[in-house]
């Protein structure tokens, strides 16, 4: 298996499974060198065995290369390809005479990045969210609330889920930042509006429990604030009239600014959460349930767990008809899928808390909104 990266790099652009997916992963020169290597390799073992099976003739010889070498059984991978840091890569080299010794020298060479810049790091990511978690149990230390206090905290919990949706879906922030209700189907499942075409997006445990949370929370906020809404979305922003105010990428953007960790800030936008999920879905590795019974299979315990199919499945990207419901005719993709996106919060450090209000008693500080 090769990613879309190691095909744009093979392929003609007709050929490849879609013109876009390179451009939201992220790999360098030696990787793609490696999968390369792997992929050879594996054409050369499946032609072994079926002239094996069929019992055909390959020992076929030129003048200068005997091609029976290339099924020769004794030969071995070297170490550096089947274990090490080095796993995964093939590092090149250059050759450079050495004047003392009149001998030669090997200078490894720096990979070359190719593919999106706009990856942010995951260790970057999971300080960002805790600096949200933050921001929001910030807000509801609150022994007495006022109305406006309500609206702040219910507000930060609104971007803490919208947050939370675009790390955990992949979707394009530019398209929408909420579910809309008569579109989400028992919250495992969702119709999702994506460049004029609707696609369905699958939601994981985690982010199900959190839109529960949510909604729960609302619910009691809207009726202590005596607002009734009609609003499409499940979730919303609350103006200061408690009206209610749709997310939009200028506000995602300057939220996410102010919570960034680093000082570079200038670059950073939702929109960079989509090329992180990506990033994460190309290097999931499948980790067995029965990992001792490939002891001596080291390759194997390293295996990807995503194909670049389902990758574009989850990105929205459907060259070849993806979003033609094939997780229904194959339901061990959509087992998959959602292994895949249940790996998430675990990987990203995610933690439920709870949402709901312990105290609504009224305050008697003078604000300039009228308590509760």
């Amino acid at each position: 298996m090769i990613s879309a990266i190691t095909k744009s790099v093979l392929l003609p652009e007709h050929y490849r499974h879609h013109a876009s997916a390179k451009a939201y992963q992220k790999e360098n020169s030696d990787q793609i060198r490696y999968q390369i290597f792997n992929m050879h390799n594996h054409y050369l073992d499946r032609l072994d065995n079926t002239s094996q099976q069929y019992a055909i003739n390959l020992s076929i010889n030129s003048s200068c290369h005997k091609i029976s070498s290339l099924f020769d059984p004794k030969v071995t991978l070297p170490s550096y390809l089947n274990e090490g840091e080095g796993f995964g890569k093939i590092y090149a080299f250059k050759r450079q005479r050495n004047y003392q010794d009149q001998g030669y020298k090997f200078i490894q060479l720096p990979s070359v990045e190719i593919g999106s810049r706009r990856c942010l790091p995951k260790d970057t990511v999971i300080d960002f969210f805790k600096d949200i978690d933050d921001y929001v149990n910030k807000h509801a230390t609150r022994l007495k609330w006022t109305k406006v206090q309500l609206i702040d905290y219910y507000n930060a919990c609104t971007y803490q889920l919208a947050f939370q949706f675009l790390i955990l879906t992949g979707v394009r922030p530019t398209h929408a930042l909420s579910l809309e209700t008569q579109r989400c189907y028992g919250l495992k499942q969702a119709i999702h509006a994506d460049k004029g075409r609707y696609r369905v997006i699958f939601l994981c445990n985690f982010l199900q429990q959190s839109i529960r949370d949510y909604l729960s929370l609302q619910k009691d906020i809207l009726t202590q604030l005596k607002v009734e809404t009609t609003s499409p979305y499940l979730w919303f922003l609350l103006d200061n009239k408690s009206q209610p105010l749709h997310l939009n990428a200028k506000m995602m953007r300057q939220f996410m600014q102010q919570h960034w960790p680093n000082k570079d800030k200038d670059n950073i936008d939702p929109y960079c959460l989509r090329h992180t999920f990506a990033q994460l879905a190309l290097t999931a590795i499948n980790k067995k349930e029965n990992e001792h019974e490939h002891e001596h299979e080291h390759e194997r315990e390293k295996e990807l767990l995503l194909t670049p199919q389902q990758i574009d499945r989850l990105m929205g990207h459907s060259s070849f008809g993806e979003h033609l419901g094939s997780d229904y005719c194959f339901p061990p993709n959509r087992k998959i899928l959602l292994a895949f996106l249940n790996s998430l919060p675990t990987e990203l450090k995610f933690t439920l808390h709870s949402k709901r209000l312990e105290n609504t008693n009224q305050s008697e500080e003078d604000d300039h909104e009228k308590p509760l």
